[in-house]
């Protein structure tokens, strides 16, 4: 069997009534600054400001209950 190296061997070409789009890097970074915080990081942060581990706060991240009962309880 032959490999596929190249685009045209998988019968790919640009379609043509799509335009090119263009994104300057102020709209990349404003985009960049309106999502949310990753999941990782928060977990991180939250363990880092109660000295717990990273295994104790996913428990707490896990279960919906757990980090508004944390919370009043700090």
């Amino acid at each position: 069997m032959r490999t596929k190296d190249q685009d045209y061997d998988y019968r790919f070409f640009q379609e043509p009534d799509l335009p090119d789009v263009s994104i300057d890097k102020e709209r990349v970074a404003m985009c960049a600054e309106m999502l949310p915080e990753v999941p990782f990081t928060q977990k991180k942060q939250f363990a880092a400001s109660h000295q717990m581990s990273i295994s104790d706060v996913k428990i707490i991240f896990g279960n919906a209950w757990c980090l508004p009962l944390f919370n009043k309880c700090i």
